[in-house]
């Protein structure tokens, strides 16, 4: 298999994991907080890389990597907050594509943090991306018989516009944070600090409404 076929074997069975993914959560949401259910996940994530990482032997920090995990941490922790709250409040069909905010923006980030050169094709999505989603906006608007600055208004919509963005802006940390260390090491602490203080954030602010049943 070459490296073109393995990417685009990853990229669209990860893309089907992730509209399945984003289904089901909406499904649990009628019945969890956002905030706890993205706890749980997260710390659930968090807790199997740990023991993968422990039999696997992954390397661990190196000089940088707590600098740029701080980034990265406080990003992942408001966006994935904003983006779960999105789902809660809107359709998943609405709220996954809007990650689609997410690549230009890495170009802008990677090219000033990263001193990476985007290329034509890169700048050539870029433009379809957006026509793409002014093109699904605005087809909701027309749908709802609302105007598509209202549509921009919806709070599901801005929570997960701020979300893409925000994921978008810490793509270049969370690449310092690997090179910094190891894929397995990083995710594992990222996912499990996430997790953790999210669970203590949910029960500290939502303890009587952690299920909505």
């Amino acid at each position: 298999m070459t490296n073109l076929s393995y990417f685009l074997f990853l990229m669209i069975t990860g893309t089907f994991c992730y509209g399945l993914n984003d289904v089901v959560k909406k499904k649990v949401l009628n019945v969890l907080n956002p905030v706890f259910l993205l706890g749980i996940v997260w710390t659930g994530a968090g807790l199997l890389l740990l023991a993968l990482s422990l039999v696997l032997d992954a390397a661990g920090p190196k000089p940088g990597f707590w600098q740029a995990f701080a980034i990265t941490f406080t990003a992942g922790l408001i966006s994935q907050i904003l983006v779960w709250s999105s789902f809660a409040k809107e359709e998943a069909s609405l709220m996954s594509p809007l990650r689609l905010i997410t690549p230009p923006i890495v170009l802008v980030t990677g090219f000033f943090f990263l001193a990476e050169k985007p290329s034509i094709f890169g700048i050539i999505g870029v433009l379809i991306t957006f026509i793409g989603l002014w093109w699904l906006l605005n087809g909701q608007a027309r749908f709802r018989q609302i105007s598509f600055k209202d549509i921009l208004k919806n709070k599901g919509v801005l929570f997960g516009i701020s979300g893409s963005v925000i994921v978008g802006f810490s793509f270049p940390f969370d690449k310092k944070a690997v090179l910094f260390s190891s894929s397995l090491f990083y995710s594992w602490v990222l996912l499990l600090s996430i997790g953790l203080v999210t669970l203590i954030w949910a029960y500290l602010k939502y303890k009587k409404q952690l299920f909505l049943l």
